[in-house]
């Protein structure tokens, strides 16, 4: 079959799956919005197949065709997913690291659950000032009454909603990189496999950024009077700080197995255990393990 013909019909064939969503989504009164790690998958495939530029002309329609069975919610997170998909699946074919498509999986996963839950809440139902007041109020109802009333728990019950965004963020990336894989190994698609710990790597301004902004923003989160740049205060916070605790978890690892192989299996343990009681002493560390050349020596010696 010609090469244009098979593109026509493949991209064909992807917005035929992406339309049959639309209309179990309509169907099921948008139940299948739980389900935003399948959303990319079609997408994936053409973008490993034919690549980013080729798959942008589908890309539009699928987003095009949202907006006609669909609702605005329906067509951001299709063009949001649909997106990722399409980065995903051009990275699988210029063939980058197994962590290059991990960090495009769970970054767009973040960002797409903390646009629909905390930046844009209203647009997509939720109200995340009315629903930290209502836990706070069920929260002083069970509490003593001497520290109820000494405890407002609202803001940190919106921390915590900020923060379960980030990590269902995290792990709808995941589910999404594992799935994608999974498919484009059954496709006989060549895809890097995952490295260890040890071969993760990142620019070392990303660990000076991320470090400035966590410490500023969790400033500025104290000092602000408008809840929505205490939101985002809060987000750039959260993002930063996670993103050093991760390569604290890492550089924890990775000197488990080196001057501890015995408990090697016990690393998970140790950071588990250590994230509760020294969580700071992670984020330090992270910020350690990515502008300093702490990793090098470790394994050199």
């Amino acid at each position: 079959m010609n090469n244009g013909v098979r593109k026509i019909t493949d991209g064909a064939m992807m917005l035929a799956i992406i339309g049959i969503y639309l209309v179990l989504n309509r169907q099921l009164a948008g139940m299948m919005e739980m389900f935003l790690f399948i959303i990319p998958l079609p997408m994936v495939f053409y973008g490993a197949k034919y690549g980013f530029k080729d798959g942008l002309v589908v890309y539009f329609a699928g987003v095009i065709l949202a907006f006609i069975l669909g609702g605005i919610t329906s067509l951001f997170y299709i063009a949001s997913e649909s997106f990722l998909g399409l980065a995903y699946g051009a990275n699988v074919r210029k063939g980058a690291s197994s962590t290059t498509l991990i960090t495009i999986a769970m970054v767009v996963g973040i960002l797409v659950n903390l646009i629909s839950t905390v930046i844009f809440a209203s647009f997509f139902g939720y109200d995340l000032s009315a629903d930290a007041k209502m836990l706070n109020d069920i929260l002083t109802q069970y509490m003593p009454m001497d520290f109820a009333i000494s405890y407002d728990y609202s803001q940190l019950i919106r921390i915590i909603i900020i923060l379960s965004a980030v990590f269902a963020g995290v792990l709808e990336g995941l589910i999404t990189h594992l799935l994608s894989k999974f498919m484009l190994i059954r496709l006989r698609f060549n895809v890097a496999k995952i490295k260890t710990v040890e071969y993760i790597r990142v620019p070392k301004w990303t660990g000076y950024v991320a470090f400035i902004l966590f410490f500023s923003s969790n400033y500025l989160a104290t000092r602000l009077a408008d809840s929505y740049m205490v939101d985002l205060a809060l987000i750039i916070c959260m993002l930063s700080g996670i993103y050093l605790y991760v390569f604290g978890c890492i550089a924890t690892m990775v000197i488990v197995r080196k001057y501890m192989p015995k408990y090697r299996s016990f690393a998970v343990i140790i950071i588990m255990l250590g994230s509760f009681m020294f969580l700071s002493l992670f984020v330090i560390l992270g910020f350690l393990y990515i502008t300093t050349n702490m990793k090098e020596r470790i394994l050199s010696q």
